[in-house]
């Protein structure tokens, strides 16, 4: 396990050095000018050229991302042109909403998830499955952001129950939440059917109803904790896909995480807060794969972690 881990965190560093290229090289075909943008738009051609220097554009790409590298391997991810603060702060002070955001999507689109294709696969053929197989198409095909909307009007607009946006009340959170855990829920409801469907078919399965086992113990206690490995890995890969997606819904929502800083950021030409938000980013995406695959030796001995 201690050798396992070892090599994933290897590759994990790999895996980081190459974000970090591909960020660096696009961040540089964004237009506008961020020493522009650090002076501000009033400022001289000298005031220009300082601000320029100060942040190593007047340099060579290669010599800007050596820089880059350098800072980066400091911990550094040096200070945003646009508030004057260092990247770190920036992004510490919005990483805890957009972490909590991503965990309460996460564990409802699980549950639900989970839920709903269980009870598709005990109810296979029938209405309760045909039902929850095309809202579960219709939460896959559904961009965020036009849920999001949706879930405004209908919920804050028109019920008038919930926050249209911020963050200044608990209850906040719920309709991003539930807006970015949709198709959460539609993906785990389908994989959990599929896998569902295909361990009832197993011997042991049968075995248990030949005792008279009762059925919902065969569905839930048997077949679907053995239908869970699967799952796992859509719960596993779908909470950096929450992250990604949250770029959409903080922005609808006006949620003060790490999404809108990256939207705003791109907007104003920082460079520094696009280059550490999306590092931060993929780092997070990268831990959560490591845990998945730790999970699946844990929950089933019979799988060799190579």
């Amino acid at each position: 396990m201690i050798e396992y881990v070892g090599r994933r965190l290897v590759m994990s560093v790999i895996t980081l050095l190459g974000v970090s290229v591909i960020v660096f090289s696009l961040v540089q075909l964004l237009p506008g000018d961020a020493a522009r943008t650090m002076a501000g738009f009033e400022a001289s051609e000298e005031e220009v050229a300082q601000s320029r220097v100060r942040l190593g554009l007047d340099q060579p790409v290669v010599a800007q991302y050596g820089l880059f590298l350098g800072r980066l391997v400091r911990g550094d991810l040096g200070t945003s042109s646009r508030t004057r603060v260092a990247v770190t702060q920036e992004i510490g002070a919005r990483l805890p909403k957009t972490l909590q955001l991503a965990a309460v999507a996460s564990v409802t689109g699980s549950a639900a998830g989970i839920l709903l294709g269980a009870v598709a696969a005990r109810r296979r053929g029938r209405v309760t499955d045909h039902v929850i197989s095309i809202v579960s198409v219709l939460g896959i095909s559904m961009p965020v952001y036009w849920s999001g909307l949706l879930l405004i009007i209908l919920f804050a607009v028109v019920l008038g129950w919930l926050p249209a946006g911020g963050a200044d009340h608990p209850a906040s959170i719920v309709l991003p939440a539930l807006t970015l855990a949709i198709v959460s829920i539609a993906l785990v409801a389908r994989m959990t059917r599929a896998s569902m469907l295909e361990v009832l078919q197993q011997d042991y399965i049968r075995t248990a109803h030949a005792k008279g086992v009762p059925v919902r113990s065969v569905v839930y206690r048997h077949a679907l904790r053995n239908a869970f490995l699967p799952v796992l890995t859509v719960v596993g890969l779908q909470f950096g896909s929450l992250l990604g997606g949250a770029v959409l819904v903080e922005s609808v929502f006006g949620w003060p995480g790490m999404g809108r800083l990256l939207v705003d950021s791109i907007f104003s030409r920082d460079l520094p807060v696009v280059h550490g938000t999306i590092l931060i980013y993929a780092l997070m995406v990268i831990i959560v794969n490591l845990i998945v695959d730790l999970l699946y030796g844990w929950l089933d001995p019979r799988i060799q972690l190579t």
